[in-house]
């Protein structure tokens, strides 16, 4: 991402009342941004390392504590394993509900992808992260895969 500025953001958000946090471009990943509408969730605090961010905070209407993650999931495998761990032992010490969200580079079931090649190691790991977290997938609606390659050959959910 280039300087992310208010005006930036504004253009991407698409009216006044918002918030963000932003994490700056590291390797092939422009960077993550995070926004929301301050009269719907009000931020506390937040934490930018490399391959997330972690907003926390309270959900206006219930006055729920709310911790949001937005990820972009490094594709060394090692690194991957590291990441997951990590964010598991910062989920298990929010009290809180807690939404992650993003790119993790991994998929949990071979169905989930075409045309690549499927670790089943790599997934058993990214389906323990989300057990182990008490996380729940929520199911998305619209086309069964999330990516498509441009020749239409590989495509991951």
């Amino acid at each position: 991402m280039e300087d992310m500025n208010d005006s930036c953001v504004r253009q991407c958000w698409g009216n006044l009342a918002f918030d963000h946090v932003h994490s700056e471009a590291v390797g092939n990943s422009g960077g993550i941004l995070c926004v929301w509408d301050p009269y719907v969730f009000c931020k506390n605090s937040a934490t930018i390392l490399d391959y997330f961010v972690i907003t926390r905070g309270q959900w206006r209407l219930t006055r729920q504590n709310m911790m949001v993650i937005v990820v972009y999931a490094p594709q060394e495998n090692r690194e991957k394993q590291s990441l997951w761990e990590y964010l598991q032992q910062v989920i298990s010490k929010w009290k809180g509900e807690v939404i992650v969200m993003g790119d993790f580079n991994e998929i949990r079931f071979k169905s989930n992808r075409f045309g690549c090649n499927f670790n089943p190691l790599d997934a058993q790991r990214f389906n323990a992260f989300i057990s182990g977290s008490g996380l729940v997938e929520i199911a998305l609606g619209g086309s069964h895969f999330t990516w498509c390659h441009k020749s239409a050959t590989k495509m991951s959910k």
